[in-house]
């Protein structure tokens, strides 16, 4: 499924819960959402519950499970400009 072109202003329009999962190539950060706003300035500012990272390896961006999941520190929120990029919203998994 290809991706939409949005920018975080439709993300932030559609209240998303549960958690969210970033990567940047070299690890993946993985928490349940607390809030995501755009700023005056026009950045995103995501604050997680808690948060856990894992590096990536092999170039593909696979988990190295033989380091695991780690808590890490959760005392900043994650700012990034407000860019058009596309992505993918998927529906809440239900019980």
């Amino acid at each position: 499924m290809a991706g939409e072109q949005r920018d975080w202003n439709d993300v932030v329009e559609m209240k998303p819960k549960g958690y969210l999962e970033l990567n940047n190539g070299e690890q993946a950060v993985h928490g349940p959402l607390e809030s995501i706003v755009v700023d005056d300035m026009d950045w995103v500012v995501i604050t997680l519950k808690w948060r856990a990272v894992i590096p990536l390896v092999g170039g593909i961006g696979a988990p190295d499970f033989s380091v695991g999941w780690k808590v890490a520190d959760n005392s900043e929120p994650f700012r990034m400009p407000n860019f058009v990029m596309p992505f993918i919203v998927e529906p809440t998994p239900e019980k």
